[in-house]
């Protein structure tokens, strides 16, 4: 039996709210209310650091460190990656 590597998309639940770092209370009921915002969040800071390296590409400082985990405060997962034995 080989064992082979699927990746799936995992949709945002509400329920990841209560576990989630770094919310305030304002943000966490946000969470819950509007789980898709949370993949917007996750897709705003990804889509900002690209644009970021493209524009500072020919500087000294070209946006090196953002992917520092404290650089946008707490980075919220949105997806996972599931290995299955079959």
């Amino acid at each position: 039996m080989d064992v082979k590597m699927v990746v799936y998309s995992v949709t945002f639940e509400a329920a990841f709210c209560t576990i989630i770092p770094g919310l305030t209370s304002r943000q966490r009921e946000m969470c819950r209310t509007s789980p898709d915002a949370m993949v917007a969040v996750g897709d705003g800071i990804r889509l900002a650091t690209n644009e970021c390296r493209y524009q500072f590409r020919h500087h000294r400082w070209n946006c090196t460190g953002i992917e520092n985990p404290t650089s946008f405060g707490h980075v919220v997962i949105v997806g996972m990656c599931i290995k299955l034995n079959k």
